[in-house]
């Protein structure tokens, strides 16, 4: 068993949280690459969920800001695929409240930057543009309080925190390998 900040960890799981736009897609995939992990992704899978349903994700949000149920039936089936895989690395905002026994990285990103980096995306039917991006976020997190009486955005709720604004993928993961005696074996 590994420790981590006094954490005694059973399985290795990591968990990367933050608003639109700050790499959590991106840097999870390439963290989970290069440490042999698997990666699951909330956003992926919701975005399924939205195409399943003929929907947008914002679209998509929306019908669950709407519908609770919906939501915790969401969270409920995705954290069931997380739980299959003991060594993974979870893009999941709401991951360090509902993934035990995890390390749980926060990234945050400025307005500006994140508007650049979902505009470069290039993802389909998504409104782009600051105001858009902001209620969105503003969305999700009363959504999430209103739903489970947890603010994502909360820092206390995190081992670690980056801010990814002049950061490339590659220098996050690098600041998460440093940081994280898990990876030093």
């Amino acid at each position: 068993m590994d420790f981590i900040n006094g954490m005694k960890m059973k399985s290795k799981k990591i968990t990367i949280s933050g608003l639109a736009g700050t790499g959590k897609s991106t840097v999870g995939k390439l963290l989970a690459d290069k440490i042999n992990y698997s990666y699951f992704s909330i956003g992926d899978f919701s975005r399924e969920i939205a195409k399943s349903k003929g929907l947008t994700i914002n679209e998509f949000q929306i019908q669950c800001k709407k519908d609770t149920d919906l939501d915790k039936s969401i969270d409920k089936a995705f954290l069931k695929k997380c739980n299959l895989s003991k060594n993974s690395v979870i893009d999941y905002r709401l991951g360090f409240h509902f993934v035990k026994e995890a390390i749980n990285i926060l990234l945050t990103v400025s307005d500006e930057i994140a508007v650049d980096r979902i505009q470069n995306a290039k993802r389909k039917n998504e409104s782009v543009n600051a105001i858009s991006i902001q209620k969105r976020n503003s969305d999700m997190k009363n959504r999430f309080i209103k739903t489970y009486n947890i603010d994502f955005t909360d820092e206390n709720n995190y081992h670690l925190i980056i801010n990814t604004d002049n950061k490339s993928p590659n220098e996050v993961i690098v600041l998460i390998i440093n940081k994280l005696a898990i990876f030093k074996e």
